[in-house]
């Protein structure tokens, strides 16, 4: 049949060949269009009816809750309001009233969904990476406690998106053990942002530091997991990070890690830490010196430093524009004025930042 009709295409003149290529063309869109619309239908009504269902839901587990939560009914008597099929959205409707309480109407409500939860940690081993994340997520705003081992576990998982909703799971006030494990697998959040791993991983607390401090210093470890040390040591204020000064401002030490500590010394920089600071400055790198200087205007007594005037007339605006800020900072007005009001070729630079506010 396919012959019979190759056979009378191929026997039309050109023109009819290309206006029945044309006219099949427009059939099947039309038809693919239609089949787009129906699907559209289909997709919301089928959604609006899930939708229906589960306000109803929430509607009869609202109450029953609310007697829960004032001991009225026996966490385990929801039982019977639950069905199989409904256990992903209990979940997540108890989850919310979880978040919101604490003490033992917190407890009460975890015993009321402590039957269910088992059953979706088989979920952990779905072959959809966001239905796995989607547990973690879950089990994180029930009884985080609890399920530590799976979401360490979970730290080893090859998607980086389910690797990162564990770390936040882990990451809590006071789990010194989770924050190391965080630290121990390090190597599967690359991908992320250094100012993101920093600030999560901050949320420990001030038991870390010692391990951060380990980290920071080991050049074993890849710079980039040096500098998220760094950085998380400066979300925690960690002052004896400060002691370790001689063994980070090398001249051979990479210059991110370098970089990362002088915003730290920004913070907590003293006067001991001057020498250190001046041999970073000496390394003539833009990046280092323009946050070194900013440190030493900060922390030397001397009303026109060296480094001073080295910064002032380098060839980065960067260098130029920290110094001066770091001039204004430290409230050496007199110094900054002597700069805006002369013929310096950063004259106007300086008067700029001496009006910012």
């Amino acid at each position: 049949m396919i012959r019979y009709y190759w056979h009378i295409f191929i026997t039309m003149s050109r023109q009819d060949q290309i206006l029945f290529v044309l006219t099949l063309s427009i059939l099947l869109l039309l038809i693919f269009v239609i089949f787009l619309a129906f699907s559209t239908f289909y997709l919301r009504a089928k959604n609006n009816r899930k939708s229906r269902k589960y306000y109803r839901l929430e509607r009869i587990w609202e109450p029953l809750l609310l007697e829960i939560l004032s001991e009225e009914r026996a966490p385990e008597s929801i039982k019977s309001y639950v069905h199989p099929d409904d256990i992903w959205q209990f979940l997540t409707y108890l989850s919310r009233y979880i978040a919101r309480v604490d003490g033992e109407a917190r407890q009460r409500l975890i015993e009321a969904g402590q039957p269910y939860v088992k059953r979706i940690l088989n979920k952990l081993h779905s072959w959809r990476v966001e239905k796995r994340a989607e547990v973690i997520s879950l089990l994180q705003r029930m009884d985080p406690d609890q399920y530590d081992p799976a979401f360490k576990k979970a730290l080893k998982d090859r998607s980086f998106l389910v690797n990162m909703v564990a770390a936040r799971a882990l990451a809590r006030k006071g789990q010194v053990e989770n924050g190391k494990a965080i630290l121990k697998h390090l190597n599967r959040f690359e991908i992320w942002s250094v100012n993101l791993l920093s600030s999560f991983i901050a949320q420990v607390g001030n038991g870390l530091s010692p391990a951060l401090r380990a980290l920071m210093t080991d050049r074993n470890k890849p710079a980039w997991q040096r500098t998220v040390a760094i950085e998380t040591l400066h979300k925690l204020y960690d002052f004896k990070a400060g002691d370790y000064a001689n063994v980070i401002c090398t001249p051979d030490e990479n210059r991110e890690v370098v970089a990362a500590y002088l915003r730290l010394l920004r913070v907590i920089g003293e006067e001991k830490h001057i020498p250190y600071i001046k041999q970073v400055c000496e390394r003539n790198d833009p990046v280092l010196l323009a946050n070194g200087i900013r440190i030493l205007v900060n922390l030397e007594k001397e009303k026109f430093p060296a480094c001073l005037y080295k910064a002032m007339d380098h060839s980065s605006i960067w260098v130029v524009i920290n110094a001066a800020w770091g001039l204004k900072e430290s409230g050496k007005l007199d110094v900054l004025r002597h700069y805006a009001y002369s013929d310096h070729p950063r004259a106007e630079l300086a008067r700029q930042v001496l009006m910012e506010a």
